[in-house]
């Protein structure tokens, strides 16, 4: 059980919709909505490419999201890397996410036009242990 990064990272971001994970079970495992499609669960390991996926993927796509701070030693499911480049790597469970791997839920803030600008409180740690490990 459990999976560290080839980076070393332990951490990985995961944005979502607000209705939608509202809506999932709290006592079932979640996925997204794209799930059964994908096959996976995209994820990222820095508050950066969070912001920079939403306004890529989702800028247009109204409504509150929410970024999930997840522990990958605590997920079951396998955990594969796409890389883009060098800096950039970007983890996908390969299964349903348990919720106890969720460390924590925080709100993204949006400007009116859509634009992700940034996440509400991130765990002070987050980017200073992912971004070490990224370069």
């Amino acid at each position: 059980m459990g999976s560290i990064a080839r980076n070393g990272n332990t951490h990985a971001w995961h944005l979502v919709p607000t209705a939608w994970f509202a809506a999932q079970p709290a006592t079932a495992e979640y996925v997204p909505e794209a799930f059964a499609s994908e096959g996976f669960i995209h994820l990222t390991f820095t508050t950066a490419d969070v912001i920079d996926v939403g306004n890529r993927y989702y800028r247009a796509v109204p409504g509150d999201w929410l970024a999930l701070w997840i522990d990958l030693t605590r997920c079951r499911a396998p955990v594969e890397y796409f890389t883009t480049d060098v800096r950039h790597q970007f983890p996908h469970l390969h299964g349903p996410l348990e919720r106890d791997a969720i460390v924590s839920i925080h709100t993204v803030q949006r400007e009116v036009d859509g634009t992700f600008i940034a996440i509400d409180t991130p765990p002070a740690h987050a980017d200073a242990a992912n971004e070490r490990s990224t370069r």
